[in-house]
C-alpha cells in the first residue's frame, strides 16, 4: 500500500512539472503589441489614454491572465508605467486585447512626436515588467510596436 501511495506522488509530482513547463513553455511563445492607442485627455503633465495590450497565444495552451506590472519605454525615454487587473482566459491559438487606461509623461511624447509624426508607429517601444498568468510570475522584456 506504501508503494502505491509513493508511485502515485512521484506520477502526481511529475504531472505538475509537466504542466508547469507546458505553461512556462506558452508564456515564452506569447507575442505582445500595444493597439487602440486613444488619447483621452492631454494637458501639460499627463496625457490620459486607452489602449489594448493584444496577446497572441500560439501555442496549444490556454492561460489564465492575472496581472501584468510593468513600464514602457521607447529609445531610453519612459513613457509610462502600466498596471492591467484583469482576470481573463487566454485560449490557445487565439488572440486577446486586453484595454486599460494609461497615463503619459505629456513631456516624454513630445520628445518621440517627431517619429511618430513621421511613421505614424513605433517600432522598438520595449516593455518590461512580469505578467502573472495561472499564478505564477513570469517576466516580461520585449521590443514591440505602438501603434
Amino acid at each position: 500500500m506504501q508503494k502505491i501511495a509513493i508511485w502515485a506522488g512521484i506520477i502526481a509530482a511529475g504531472a505538475a512539472v509537466i504542466g508547469l513547463a507546458r505553461k512556462a513553455g506558452a508564456v515564452i511563445r506569447l507575442v505582445y503589441e500595444f493597439t487602440n492607442l486613444k488619447i483621452e485627455k492631454l494637458d501639460l503633465v499627463n496625457t490620459e489614454a486607452t489602449a489594448g495590450l493584444s496577446i497572441n497565444n500560439p501555442s496549444s495552451t490556454s492561460l489564465s491572465f492575472e496581472d501584468f506590472f510593468g513600464n514602457v519605454s521607447y529609445q531610453g525615454t519612459h513613457l509610462a508605467v502600466v498596471k492591467i487587473r484583469q482576470k481573463v482566459t487566454i485560449p490557445a491559438r487565439d488572440v486577446t486585447i486586453l484595454y486599460f487606461p494609461l497615463i503619459l509623461k505629456t513631456a516624454n511624447l513630445l520628445s518621440i512626436g517627431i517619429d511618430l509624426l513621421k511613421t505614424r508607429q513605433l517600432d522598438n517601444v520595449r516593455i518590461t515588467g512580469s505578467i502573472k498568468l495561472g499564478g505564477i510570475n513570469y517576466p516580461v522584456d520585449q521590443e514591440i510596436s505602438m501603434i
